[in-house]
């Protein structure tokens, strides 16, 4: 699991953390849907999706640069995306990188 030092606080969000969050909560339904419809393209297209939400969360948001509180949520939504995307490519059957 994750272990967080301070608390973390997601009250005032910009829309980029709001989009990757509600992206990371799809995961269950493409995953269900992909199932039932016996079609992996459904996991692949979410996951194209997923990893093109967090580009913009990414390029759009500094991290390491951003004040403790911000830092350390965006930190968590980092490391949850992280924790989302290496289940799609295990499912994907795709082997995850650990350094380019």
């Amino acid at each position: 699991g994750f272990r967080i030092k301070e608390e973390v606080s997601f009250n005032r969000l910009e829309e980029e953390e709001k989009k990757l969050i509600k992206k990371m909560a799809y995961f269950d339904y493409y995953l269900r849907k992909a199932y039932e419809r016996l079609d992996v393209s459904e996991l692949a297209n979410y996951s194209y999706e997923l990893a093109k939400t967090f580009t913009e969360f990414y390029t759009k948001l500094p991290i390491l640069k951003a004040e403790e509180r911000v830092r350390s949520q965006r930190l968590l939504l980092t490391q949850l995306f992280e924790r989302v995307m290496e289940e799609c490519l295990y499912l994907l059957n795709i082997d995850v990188v650990e350094e380019m």
